[in-house]
């Protein structure tokens, strides 16, 4: 074990026995009322020079001290920020951001006009070092509705949806066919100081937004590099970008003072009214807090009317967060989620009543894999545009990790699975960067979405083929299509790229390719027939299969068919993209 870590456990355990541990909710003695939103208060106070709150609530409504309503806030339904449903019956390729052209898409395109004021007061707000939410309530009273875990924070689901993924969707506009590289480069720079903001906060709803937020942000990267519309120089930039301002580790341990506090302020609530004698255990809070019925049919109910040690209860929880901040460092190791899941099972087991409050809850160590997962995204994003950038000054990729020297620190080489680099292959067609995952072991590059039962790829980004043609074909501006009407013999061997619509599907067999497929597609009461052999055939995606209706846009060669018409044959199935529907 780290040297750090040995020390850290000698500082939490040496503590337990009289003064409760700096930065930590105090324990409770239930013989005086402790008001734990002072307590939040006072651990979390911050200058408003500092402090992002007061900029978002300018702009947002619901915000303690906003005057804006609910009304005056957009609707964002853009590429990204759409309901999950609308995206995948209007946009085929919900796995990925990809450019979009504002002419092609105007339904975007008004989301982004109507938010852009919204996503420019979003981005001035990220310039503030910190993001603390002011409580909405005193804490003095003794009732339901004045426990910490009362406190609202209306801002997150602005800042999670709507305004980070409304920035990451507006730096993918095309502006003249091209993506603006400094726009994305704000872009990044914007949601990862939102990110950062948010990552010292005691509440665990506030730390997994910025998980979330740093994830797709690094996701959003990758795509960029795949996507290639990044010129060197901003490549370049990105990476040096990285390295200046998202250096902090992904660390969850500052969110086990506000767990503490949250289970510490229940249990008080259920013991109470405090008058300074015995504590006593409340039914009717009791049923308020676990939302518990409390009739003789419920046996664990009644179980915790009889816990009648509430002090030895508050220890338990305090000693168990404690004795997790070692356990909860930035990494992994199943030692250490080992020790999560003992130290919350033991805080569980410690009264009836702590069990009711931790009903339905799996535990910190799910917490601790989804920032260990996240850390492991952070690096391999920043040794991707690393490695970028080596090409985009060198022109060659670098043949290893070590070639990238000082530029990506060890510490950003470092698989967090296995503490070694990460697994680093040069191919002809380019590199492969991928994490063991969680069991550590070297499935060679199988890849896992879960991170489970095989390795986690982050280049070349797995299942993304299709995607990425799909783009370059939605990239050839209007101009240079060709319209059906226009197709003739004069152009038989010419590579043309069309927009249509399908009308007819049919096919035959063929002696020498198995099967041939033919598809009627339609423009502005022009017609022609696209055809492909089932070599192609088998190569196309559930998304790309043929049906009437749908609109297609295809890179295909003019071929002469029976009576010298022109036809159209299509030889690959990465020259196939499904037109996104408004």
């Amino acid at each position: 074990m780290p040297l750090i870590h040995i020390l850290l456990m000698f500082w939490c355990f040496g503590s337990l026995g009289g003064n409760v541990p700096k930065d930590f909710p105090p324990l409770p003695d239930f013989q005086k009322r402790v008001n734990y939103i002072a307590w939040y208060k006072q651990a979390r106070h911050v200058s408003d020079v500092d402090n992002a709150y007061l900029a978002y609530a300018r702009f947002m409504p619901g915000l303690i001290g906003s005057t804006v309503s609910k009304s005056d806030w957009p609707k964002f339904d853009g590429m990204l920020t759409a309901t999950e449903e609308q995206r995948k019956a209007r946009y085929p390729r919900w796995d990925g951001p990809m450019p979009w052209d504002p002419r092609r898409h105007p339904r975007w395109e008004d989301s982004y006009q109507r938010t852009k004021g919204i996503l420019k007061q979003y981005a001035a707000a990220a310039k503030k070092k910190t993001l603390v939410a002011p409580p909405n309530k005193n804490g003095e009273s003794d009732t339901l509705d004045n426990l910490l875990v009362s406190i609202l924070l209306p801002h997150l689901a602005n800042l999670n949806r709507p305004c980070s993924r409304g920035i990451r969707e507006a730096a993918w506009r095309m502006k003249d066919g091209r993506i603006s590289g400094k726009r994305f480069a704000r872009a990044v720079h914007t949601n990862l100081r939102v990110a950062h903001q948010l990552k010292d906060s005691v509440f665990m709803i506030e730390g997994l937004t910025s998980v979330a937020i740093r994830q797709r942000t690094y996701r959003n990267i990758r795509w960029a590099l795949a996507e290639g519309i990044l010129s060197k120089k901003h490549v370049v930039a990105l990476a040096k970008l990285l390295r200046r301002i998202d250096r902090d580790s992904v660390d969850m341990a500052p969110v086990l003072r506000g767990e503490c506090a949250f289970l510490l302020d229940a249990l008080q609530y259920v013991y109470g009214p405090i008058t300074g004698g015995a504590p006593r255990f409340n039914g009717k809070r009791y049923q308020e807090v676990t939302r518990q019925n409390m009739g003789a049919a419920n046996r664990f109910a009644l179980g915790a009317r009889l816990a009648r040690n509430p002090q030895a209860a508050a220890k338990a929880i305090l000693d168990a967060h404690v004795a997790m901040i070692p356990h909860m460092q930035p990494g992994f190791d199943k030692k250490h989620m080992q020790a999560l899941g003992d130290l919350y099972e033991r805080m569980k087991k410690s009264s009836k009543v702590t069990k009711a409050l931790l009903l339905g809850s799996s535990g910190y160590g799910r917490v601790y894999q989804i920032a260990a997962q996240c850390e492991a995204d952070r690096r391999a994003t920043h040794l991707l545009a690393e490695i970028f950038a080596y090409k985009a000054r060198r022109g060659k990729w670098p043949k290893s990790l070590k070639a990238l020297g000082k530029r990506a620190g060890k510490l950003i080489k470092q698989d967090v699975f296995r503490g070694k680099p990460f697994v680093y292959i040069l191919h002809g067609d380019g590199p492969v960067l991928y994490s063991v995952a969680l069991d550590g072991t070297d499935d060679g590059g199988q890849h896992n979405d879960h991170w489970v039962n095989g390795d986690y790829v982050f280049w070349p980004i797995p299942d993304s083929a299709e995607l990425l043609a799909a783009s370059r074909l939605y990239r050839v501006p209007d101009e240079k299509l060709t319209a059906i009407s226009a197709i003739d013999a004069k152009r038989k061997g010419k590579t043309v790229f069309v927009s249509a619509e399908v009308a007819s599907i049919s096919s035959r067999p063929s002696k020498k390719h198995g099967l041939r497929h033919t598809v009627g597609l339609s423009q502005g009461g022009a017609t022609i027939e696209l055809f492909y052999y089932e070599s192609v055939g088998k190569k196309l995606t559930e998304n790309q299969k043929f049906k009437p209706g749908m609109r297609i846009r295809v890179e295909a060669v003019v071929v002469e068919g029976s009576g010298h018409t022109p036809r159209l044959k299509l030889s690959d199935a990465r020259n196939l993209a499904i037109e996104p529907q408004e």
